[in-house]
């Protein structure tokens, strides 16, 4: 695939959906910004029917009786006096006592119902990866944004990459950049969901390579976000002027479920240089720069001359 500006375009949106901008981490915390928690299995709640002890403390049990919870079952569902199994998973904590007013309101006269959640349990996110104190986080009726969440696992360690946090949220992953703050909606302040988790990579755990006819093999690290053909280059010393071809410059990348995928330049032209330092290199791209033709010459007449000195050192030893 040429390395034009096509080829740069479509590589570079791809590689940027990955990335949480602004715009997106604004709709995502309007989406969230008043979160409704909805009941689910392993949560705890408190039910009082005022003026209806009998009820509020069936067993008789000695506590207080706004102590007293009722944990919803794998079903979904928690037991009541006089109307037995009710089903109130995914519902929101008025819904509950609505419910419960309804279904009670058959036995008596105008129930006074009030509901309230003593124990969540059934949404969290997980904090993995180089942080302190790697946990999972219960989440509440509340936000919880992603600094939130890191400081809650007192911060990230010495060893995180803070360019590169990664989101994953159902089937899809992020990248969010804490050092690139735009305003408010900066990736720290991205509002978390059920079932999220935050992974917080090693500095040393994103790398792309380059190698061939540069003047170093370069193992490049990802310490910032975006690195360009040109960065990458850049950072293995250039070219190297006595073996380089400069017309055969490669870029692999193994596209995940699809074939490996082969970009080419020809860094020849200054429209080209311009692409190079347009188009994105993602994390493991390997970048192989070919030899010149007569390099490759060179290099053949040299293995000839190694063995040929080789074989006349071994039989004037010999002798």
């Amino acid at each position: 695939i040429p390395i034009d500006t096509r080829a740069v375009a479509v590589s570079n949106r791809a590689y940027e959906k990955q990335f949480l901008e602004a715009p997106q981490i604004k709709s995502m915390n309007v989406q969230a910004h008043k979160p409704v928690y909805r009941l689910g299995y392993d949560d705890v709640i408190s039910i009082i029917v005022w003026n209806h002890p009998e009820l509020n403390n069936p067993t008789n049990a000695a506590a207080n009786f706004n102590q007293l919870g009722f944990v919803i079952n794998k079903g979904g569902k928690i037991y009541f006096p006089y109307i037995g199994w009710v089903g109130v998973e995914g519902k929101t904590i008025a819904g509950v006592q609505q419910l419960l007013v309804e279904k009670l309101s058959d036995f008596l006269n105008d129930p006074q119902v009030s509901v309230k959640v003593l124990h969540f349990n059934s949404q969290y996110i997980n904090v993995t990866g180089e942080v302190r104190h790697p946990k999972r986080i219960v989440l509440e009726n509340k936000k919880l944004t992603l600094m939130d969440a890191l400081s809650d696992c007192d911060g990230i360690n010495e060893n995180g990459n803070r360019n590169m946090v990664r989101l994953h949220r159902l089937s899809h992953t992020y990248w969010v950049d804490l050092r690139a703050a735009s305003g408010y909606f900066y990736g720290g302040n991205l509002v978390l969901r059920n079932k999220d988790i935050i992974n917080v990579l090693n500095k040393s755990d994103l790398n792309a390579y380059v190698v061939g006819s540069t003047n170093v093999q370069k193992k490049i690290n990802f310490a910032v976000a975006r690195i360009s053909l040109s960065d990458a280059l850049l950072q293995s010393g250039g070219l190297n002027l006595k073996s380089a071809h400069n017309e055969y410059v490669y870029v692999l990348r193994w596209a995940k479920g699809k074939y490996p995928q082969a970009y080419y330049i020809d860094m020849r032209s200054p429209e080209t240089m311009l692409m190079a330092n347009l188009f994105l290199i993602y994390p493991n791209d390997v970048v192989f720069v070919s030899a010149h033709p007569i390099a490759k010459i060179n290099r053949v007449f040299s293995n000839i001359l190694s063995a040929s000195s080789a074989a006349f050192y071994a039989r004037t030893t010999l002798k």
